[in-house]
């Protein structure tokens, strides 16, 4: 027996249906990118390091404390993705560890995050 023509065109209508809302979103749901394209940097005591973040729906800075000399904040983005500036002011040798920046979405799409490796050389440090 034959699927009758109708049921067949709303099988495959609905089929369609799926396959663009998991495009659509897998575009909604973009891992975090950071502006330096580095997996460590050196910097030097007293130096600012200025550093964005893009990502899709939303994206926010993982501190490890509160930190007068750190400042975060929005930025623009002609992508439509979400922009968050960090900025590091008069670094230190404390200041030496990871930058993480991730989604803030859903339990399920933890995970997606982009870090780099700040080293700030002091005297004491030989790199």
């Amino acid at each position: 027996m034959l699927p009758r023509p109708r049921a067949l065109l709303a099988v495959c209508a609905l089929q369609g249906l799926l396959l663009l809302h998991g495009l659509a979103e897998e575009k909604l749901l973009q891992k975090p990118k950071l502006s330096i394209f580095k997996d460590q940097i050196v910097i030097s005591p007293g130096d600012t390091l200025k550093i964005k973040c893009w990502g899709a729906p939303s994206v926010s800075w993982q501190l490890r404390e509160d930190n007068p000399r750190v400042h975060v904040s929005g930025c623009r983005d002609i992508s439509g993705l979400s922009c968050s500036q960090l900025v590091l002011r008069r670094a230190t040798a404390n200041d030496t560890g990871y930058l993480s920046c991730a989604l803030n979405s859903t339990p399920e799409h933890q995970g997606a995050v982009a870090r780099i490796y700040v080293f700030v050389q002091g005297k004491n440090f030989a790199f």
